[in-house]
């Protein structure tokens, strides 16, 4: 924290908050992301393993939209970071020169 109010300065105290908490919301919809898409692998390798397990597409067809859904998760999350992001990039190059 020390490390991002130097670079920021004291005044930007709101600014690393709003980072911070689009950070987080950021990296847990990355997991998200990662946890559903290891479930979906997960299933395709149990019918590659046994393609005649296959009986129903329906699971996989869940996997696949819940995959989806965590994806436009993320990406409204990374959304929401980047601008935050190019904020503490400059304030990073002017404290630099």
């Amino acid at each position: 924290m020390d490390r991002i109010r130097a670079l920021l300065g004291v005044e930007a105290a709101e600014k690393i908050r709003a980072w911070l908490a689009a950070l987080r919301l950021l990296l847990r919809a990355r997991q998200q992301s990662a946890a559903k898409l290891g479930e979906l692998a997960g299933q395709i390798s149990g019918y590659i393993a046994d393609p005649d397990s296959l009986l129903d597409v329906a699971p996989m067809k869940a996997g696949y939209e819940a995959v989806q859904r965590a994806y436009d998760t993320f990406e409204r999350q990374l959304a929401a970071y980047a601008p935050l992001r190019q904020h503490s990039r400059r304030a990073q190059g002017r404290g630099r020169r």
